[in-house]
């Protein structure tokens, strides 16, 4: 008897411990990806990404520990320039026609403080893979009307466009490359709380 009831007793933590995720899902209507690079013309061009999803797998409602996957359509890209924006899908950079998807999925997930956490995990571009850091703050959280919760997260990284095989550049008169190898990722994304099982 006493060894029913401590089986009992495990099996009953571990449904718990499993039945306690809460499945998030990017709301792109309310969210937004951009990035920044250096130009030496014209000091900075912005740009931003159309198309995106996400999904988020969290233990409660803590981003700890949270698996992630995410998708950016790279022909979505908006640089506000279209003839920039062509050469961006071009083989030079994107190549979209054989890579339409950036994909990052995480490998780890840690709180650095009070409302601020670390996404490590592996970002593919062009069919390269390399490691990245993203910085996250949980800027707000809100339960709405119908009933469901959405958060807001700000997330920041960077990451060397060589690193995925985006090499094209131009020299000037001085000698110096037009455009800089270092990207800056600034991202505002909503959460909406889809399942949560106890």
């Amino acid at each position: 008897m006493k060894y029913l009831i401590l089986s009992l007793f495990a099996l009953g933590a571990c449904f718990f411990e499993v039945s306690a995720q809460t499945v998030w899902r990017v709301a792109p209507e309310r969210s937004s990806v951009n990035f920044e690079i250096d130009h030496l013309l014209f000091f900075k061009v912005e740009g931003r990404f159309k198309k995106f999803e996400g999904t988020v797998i969290t233990q409660g409602d803590d981003f700890a520990n949270a698996k992630i996957e995410g998708k950016i359509q790279a022909n979505s890209v908006y640089t506000g320039n279209e003839d920039r924006d062509k050469d961006l899908l071009g083989e030079d950079f994107f190549y979209t026609s054989k890579y339409p998807e950036f994909i990052f999925k995480s490998k780890s997930a840690e709180k650095t403080g009070e409302n601020s956490y670390k996404f490590t995990g592996d970002l593919t571009i062009r069919g390269i893979t390399k490691p990245i850091v993203l910085n996250a703050t949980l800027e707000s959280k809100k339960k709405l009307p119908n009933g469901k919760t959405r958060v807001y997260l700000s997330v920041t990284g960077t990451l060397n466009r060589l690193d995925y095989g985006l090499k094209w550049n131009d020299i000037i008169e001085s000698g110096k490359a037009i455009v800089g190898d270092e990207v800056t990722i600034k991202m505002k994304i909503a959460l909406m709380k889809e399942v949560q099982d106890f």
